[in-house]
């Protein structure tokens, strides 16, 4: 099954999480398309926290809120993804 998504939901996560245009790329992955980018590592755990479809990278690997440890402190510039469209 395809997976689509339109204009309206790139600009919506772009607002949502204050992305500039030019500081992005969309990841396809087999079931899901994600919008990435860096921000500041409290930035991003902070909305790791607020909004379920947001991951954090540490060394590679994605992490959601629920899976990071108690206290966790991300370091000072990370990449979050956003789950744009799943099918």
């Amino acid at each position: 099954m395809p997976i689509t998504f339109d204009n309206k939901d790139l600009s919506n996560a772009l607002d949502e999480f204050a992305i500039d245009e030019e500081d992005y790329y969309i990841l396809c992955e087999e079931t899901t398309i994600y919008i990435v980018w860096c921000t500041k590592g409290k930035d991003a755990l902070a909305h790791a926290h607020i909004n379920d479809c947001v991951s954090i990278d540490i060394r590679g690997e994605w992490f959601y809120a629920e899976e990071l440890p108690p206290g966790f402190e991300p370091d000072r510039w990370v990449c979050a993804r956003y789950i744009l469209a799943t099918n």
